[in-house]
């Protein structure tokens, strides 16, 4: 169903707006090359962004999915990344933000824009952290 057409249905009244947020909600799924599947307005519908399981991935899957993500959001949370792919994130290091390491991976928080304060930490999806 087209947007225009979810719009119609409501204000006719053939489905319910909670249907058409669900319905709507498929317009903000991003696919990354047939491997992936974001949910970049999920930080707007939930309060919380999508978080990037990072562990069953290779370095080059997670910079694609970075770099998709961060087309359309300002963070992306990026968690159980393996301790040997962190030692390899150079490419996404210009992008980091603040991390966690923990025992055998670690959360990375990638922004947009760097952060000129903690401060500034609390305005981005990424504040949970």
């Amino acid at each position: 169903m087209k947007i225009n057409e979810i719009l119609e249905s409501v204000k006719s009244g053939k489905i319910s707006t909670k249907d058409a947020k669900k319905l709507l909600t498929l317009y903000s799924i991003e696919e990354v090359e047939n491997f992936a599947k974001i949910d970049i307005n999920r930080s707007k519908r939930r309060g919380v962004p999508e978080v990037i399981f990072a562990e069953t991935k290779e370095l080059d899957d997670i910079k694609k999915i970075v770099k998709k993500t961060l087309e359309k959001t300002n963070s992306v949370p990026v968690s159980r990344i393996k301790k040997e792919i962190t030692k390899n994130y150079f490419y996404l290091s210009k992008i980091k933000g603040p991390s966690k390491t923990g025992k055998n991976s670690s959360t990375i928080c990638f922004l947009k824009n760097q952060l000129n304060s903690k401060e500034e930490l609390w305005n981005f999806d990424c504040r949970y952290i």
